[in-house]
């Protein structure tokens, strides 16, 4: 087995009575960039910490490198931590904070001093070793505790959330920069994040998980193509998928698919805000499925905006939707339109359960 690879056998974490990871197995390739994502209180960071060693394993196997290590300490099992908090020594300089695992460890000052500049050249902060961290921007820090991280040579990175406490263009910078930086040391990381922006561009794989359950495991892409459920199709996605309940309504968007259903046993359908086009009520010919719809408000946001509509089917109840238009398309609160869908885009999940059918 690579020395990188993570490997979750059934495990599960209880705090007395209250279970906060559910029988979850995972197997993390050697070299894999991991986003384990998820709403607030799924127990990704729970997780994480279980495989960093800071919290204990209730039930099952957790192996890191081939080797089990339900028992080992944090410090034995070769891994590097970046939390949330930078958590810098603000006494010392950044090299002393970068070269301090290695100081710990009883490495040679020559040797240390090698190590810390080959990792700050790596990270562009060779020219700030003598500063000390109150002297940094937000982005700089971020990048010392990576530093501290990487000087130790780790077979596994776990980040907890790193770029929360940034700027939106600070985060768009560092999730460049990290990604980068393991494009060239290809070292397993697992990476957790709420933020599906950070996962959907970051990530070889995303791990989205719901109340301690593993909802599904996929690329990017296949996540947002195919979920596999209502979970995953209403959490992936800005804005989310439109789900459409009403029976009626949901009949006629069937209509051209041969799916042998009656009343409730129709499935849920599903639409992609970006899949729904609009065009004006009248001289329109049909080319598609094509619905009489109401725009209710218009949301501008630059290169593209909302329309957000409702549309009402046979008497059925009043359907509300999202439409995502690109460019200067665009229509007037109020206005009645024409929705364009194509049937290959709808997606369908069974009423009872949730599944994607």
């Amino acid at each position: 087995m690579a020395k990188g690879q993570v490997q979750l056998d059934s495990v599960s974490k209880s705090f007395g009575a209250l279970k906060v990871i559910d029988d979850i197995t995972l197997s993390v390739a050697d070299g894999d960039f991991v986003v384990l994502l998820g709403p607030s209180g799924c127990g990704k960071s729970t997780l994480l910490r279980m495989i960093a060693g800071l919290e204990t394993v209730s039930d099952g196997d957790l192996s890191i490198g081939g080797m089990r290590v339900n028992e080992e300490h944090p410090s034995d099992r070769n891994i590097a931590m970046v939390f949330q908090n930078y958590a810098l020594y603000p006494h010392m300089s950044i090299k002393d904070n970068i070269g301090y695992p290695l100081k710990l460890a009883g490495i040679a000052k020559a040797q240390r001093d090698a190590k810390i500049l080959q990792v700050a050249k790596l990270l562009e902060l060779q020219d700030l070793l003598g500063r000390k961290p109150a002297q940094l921007s937000g982005g700089q820090r971020q990048r010392v505790a990576m530093g501290r991280a990487l000087v130790r040579d780790p077979m596994l990175f776990l980040m907890d959330e790193p770029l929360s406490n940034l700027d939106a263009r600070l985060r768009q910078q560092m999730r460049k920069d990290i990604k980068a930086l393991h494009e060239e040391l290809r070292v397993t990381t697992l990476y957790v994040t709420h933020d599906q922006v950070e996962a959907m561009t970051m990530a070889d794989q995303v791990v989205l998980l719901d109340k301690g359950k593993i909802q599904q495991i996929g690329s990017p892409k296949e996540i947002y193509n195919r979920p596999e459920n209502l979970f995953v199709a209403k959490f992936i996605g800005n804005p989310a998928m439109n789900i459409i309940e009403d029976v009626s309504t949901c009949r006629l968007f069937l209509k051209r698919f041969d799916f042998d259903g009656s009343g409730s046993e129709y499935p849920l359908v599903g639409l992609r805000p970006e899949n729904i086009g609009i065009a004006p009520f009248e001289g329109v010919a049909p080319t598609s499925l094509m619905f009489e719809a109401r725009v209710e408000q218009v949301e501008m946001l630059g290169s593209e905006s909302l329309c957000h509509l409702t549309l009402q089917v046979d008497g059925g109840v009043k359907t509300t939707i999202t439409s995502k238009l690109n460019g200067d398309r665009s229509a007037l609160k109020g206005e009645r339109v024409q929705l364009s869908i194509e049937p290959l885009d709808l997606h369908l999940f069974e009423r009872a359960t949730g599944r994607r059918l």
